[in-house]
């Protein structure tokens, strides 16, 4: 749900005509009172044109940000080959002869980096090499990104595929924001989850929630399969979340690829539809589906094939653009056209016309 979803209810009705019937809400953004207003807006909707549209909250999880960025360029803006210096300090005495300025919330995580070790920005459209260490933080060198360079904005994510890193599954704020999930969602989605240990944690506190509130027990919890570790532990994962809850797995392709590299993600994603069809876990196909089309109105032959794939899944989901209702619309019908080869995720020959031919 992009912010307008909170103050234009004809975009929420219009997402609803076109198909959506599960509308997602990132709690990364905004806040409780404007979460609160989208789902007026999608209940509203929903009924009106009496579709069951389920409610999904993405508790935002320990996801590493650009706190702040600081520069002397009016546009900022980086290509392959430029450097940018990675802090966790307030002040600088000295920039290094970078012009970009990036400052990380995680003191610990940039003092221990190692020359050469991979830090990707913005789920991996930026991806660099530590090339130094300063008192202050280290300089990162881009290797790899798009030709025509990206600007660069605080909030956006920043990775560090080569190592783990030892953050609580649950944030105070993530802990908060459950007190309006647990009220409002039908689906609750849990980020960065690495291991059983992490899965006991989110179950503790949802427990504690429950046994406060009885009447909000038995909402769907969706893991977020982003890291190796997710990937690498996903059995031990599906089956102690469900000791405790109806579960689905989300393969967020955006982070997983740049933790399991993009070679590595085809085959990747196909193992966790593997695992799940056996466990009979639903799935959600995340991350850049209809990319092009969403942002700029045109898809490519590419995303088609992309949305086919995704069609194994349960659940496919689309982002934000300008051109998310054209997004749903498309979606709709190639899922609709796919639906008559496709049960679950075994391919099926589809019946013939000439099978109904009669003599007479």
């Amino acid at each position: 749900m992009p912010h307008e979803a909170s103050t234009d209810p004809e975009l929420v009705e219009s997402m609803v005509q076109d198909g959506m019937n599960v509308a997602r809400i990132n709690c990364a953004h905004d806040d409780a009172s404007v979460w609160g207003q989208m789902v007026d807006n999608i209940k509203a909707a929903s009924a009106k044109h009496q579709q069951d549209v389920k409610i999904f909250t993405d508790i935002a999880g320990p996801k590493v940000r650009i706190q702040a960025m600081y520069t002397t360029l009016q546009n900022p803006k980086l290509f392959e080959g430029d450097s940018f210096f990675l802090t966790s300090e307030t002040t600088l005495h000295d920039f290094y002869g970078a012009e970009i300025v990036l400052s990380c919330p995680i003191p610990d995580i940039i003092q221990d980096l190692q020359v050469d070790e991979a830090v990707s920005l913005d789920d991996g459209k930026i991806l660099g090499k530590v090339a130094k260490h300063y008192p202050e933080g280290v300089k990162i060198k881009i290797t790899q990104m798009a030709v025509n360079g990206k600007k660069v904005k605080a909030t956006k994510g920043i990775n560090f595929p080569d190592r783990q890193l030892n953050i609580p599954v649950l944030t105070d704020k993530d802990i908060e924001d459950l007190d309006f999930s647990m009220a409002a969602a039908d689906v609750i989605g849990f980020s960065f989850v690495h291991d059983v240990n992490d899965v006991k944690e989110i179950n503790r506190v949802m427990a504690e929630k429950e046994a406060a509130n009885p009447d909000q027990a038995g909402k769907l919890a969706t893991i977020k399969l982003e890291t190796v570790s997710g990937f690498e532990n996903l059995i031990n994962i599906i089956i102690e979340a469900n000791r405790y809850r109806p579960t689905a797995i989300m393969i967020a392709r955006g982070d997983l690829a740049v933790e399991v590299g993009y070679l590595r993600l085809s085959v990747v994603q196909e193992e966790i539809l593997w695992f799940c069809e056996a466990a009979q876990i639903p799935v959600i196909w995340a991350t850049q589906v209809l990319e092009s089309l969403v942002q700029s109105g045109v898809p490519s032959r590419a995303e088609i094939s992309d949305v086919t794939m995704g069609s194994r899944a349960e659940c496919i989901m689309l982002n934000k653009g300008d051109h998310i209702l054209e997004g749903i619309h498309l979606l709709r019908q190639i899922l609709e056209d796919i639906d008559e080869h496709q049960f679950k995720k075994t391919p099926l020959m589809k019946q013939l016309t000439i099978a109904n031919f009669s003599n007479e």
